[in-house]
């Protein structure tokens, strides 16, 4: 941990921390631990070995847990040496064809796609708003953009948090495009739920200063080609800091939000089992449940010319898909005539629901 602290410090003291880091330096801070190295990959850290507040005495687990960013499909036998059995990728699909860049496919390795953001979200609109969040610079703006991040992320965060817990002997890799923002939040989440302190959380995240040095010219390259930044240096330059402080503030916003990390992305409380919709005009749009377990759940429609509840599911008009974090989605669609009474629909499970209830 001293360590930790003196890379920081070093950081601080002798750099601003938009020019280029001297290559001798990044050199000894990438051959000692956290770092890892490992052919063809940028800014692979070890998790491991910070002590924990709430479990006195206790370290995270040593690699167990590597944030990385991808540059390259090398380096296959030392991932499987280090024991790493998934690979989880955050990117989004518009960011693996625009970058031309899948993940390589690697013997006794599975690699999970779990984009936080959806095809929807890289309008030239929002891609526009984000960009400009990200060309400020100033602490405000990452926490915006990090809030983004935690509200869109929940089923990608919650499948590596369930890897964690179900497998706790197999490592894994997690990693975005940039190796900084959804896999930073996505590292100091773990952390935090091990009790690690948020100074030491936030080191760490400023440590993808160093680790992603190698490939600035690479990043600066790519981001030269998007409009804002290709005639504004600085503010490309902006979009890649990763200051101590920033991580500070959001781990702050993090806990005043959802009130510790705990809280976070778990399901509704039980209050939610029992939900009802009522369309007044008489008719019934199409209604959909999100569950963690559709054989749970059981959905009802009611008239008040029926003496009983009547169960649609099963029977009834009923479509199963998948979300995009492999969620049961359940979708009834019904209609009834305009003249009849008002329908009630009500769904009954044996466990909180997973995302809600919503009708369309």
């Amino acid at each position: 941990m001293i360590q930790l602290k003196s890379v920081h410090c070093n950081l601080l003291a002798t750099m601003h921390d938009l020019d280029p880091l001297d290559p001798t330096y990044v050199a000894e801070i990438l051959s000692k631990p956290p770092f890892i190295t490992i052919p063809g990959v940028i800014n692979v850290r070890d998790l491991g070995s910070y002590p924990s507040t709430t479990h006195p005495g206790k370290i995270t687990k040593p690699k167990q847990l590597l944030p990385l960013l991808r540059k390259a499909s090398s380096g296959k036998t030392i991932l499987r040496d280090l024991g790493v059995t998934k690979v989880y990728d955050l990117r989004s699909d518009t960011e693996i064809r625009k970058y031309e860049a899948p993940f390589p496919k690697i013997e006794g390795m599975d690699v999970v796609h779990i984009p936080v953001f959806q095809t929807a979200d890289y309008s030239p609109e929002m891609m526009a708003k984000r960009y400009q969040l990200y060309a400020s610079g100033k602490t405000e703006a990452f926490i915006e953009l990090y809030s983004q991040i935690l509200d869109h992320g929940g089923h990608s965060f919650g499948a590596i948090l369930r890897h964690v817990r179900d497998h706790p002997n197999e490592g894994c890799v997690f990693h975005c495009t940039a190796g900084k923002d959804r896999t930073g939040i996505m590292a100091a989440i773990l952390l935090k739920l091990a009790g690690v302190e948020d100074d030491i959380i936030a080191q760490d995240y400023a440590l993808t200063r160093v680790g992603r040095e190698p490939a600035r010219e690479m990043i600066m390259a790519r981001l030269s080609k998007e409009p804002l930044f290709a005639s504004n240096n600085e503010a490309a330059l902006n979009m890649f800091t990763c200051r101590h402080e920033t991580m500070a503030a959001f781990l702050k916003h993090f806990d005043e939000k959802y009130g510790g990390v705990e809280h976070y992305n778990e399901p509704p409380k039980a209050k939610l089992r029992n939900h009802h919709f009522r369309n007044k005009s008489g008719g019934l749009r199409p209604f959909c449940a999100c569950v963690s377990d559709a054989a749970a759940f059981k959905l009802f429609v009611t008239t008040p010319a029926w003496d009983d509840v009547k169960p649609v599911i099963p029977p009834g008009p009923l479509a199963f898909g998948l979300s995009g974090d492999r969620t049961p989605l359940l979708g009834v669609g019904m209609a009834v005539d305009p003249k009849s009474p008002p329908v009630t629909l009500r769904l009954m499970g044996t466990r909180p629901l997973a995302l809600g209830v919503f009708s369309l």
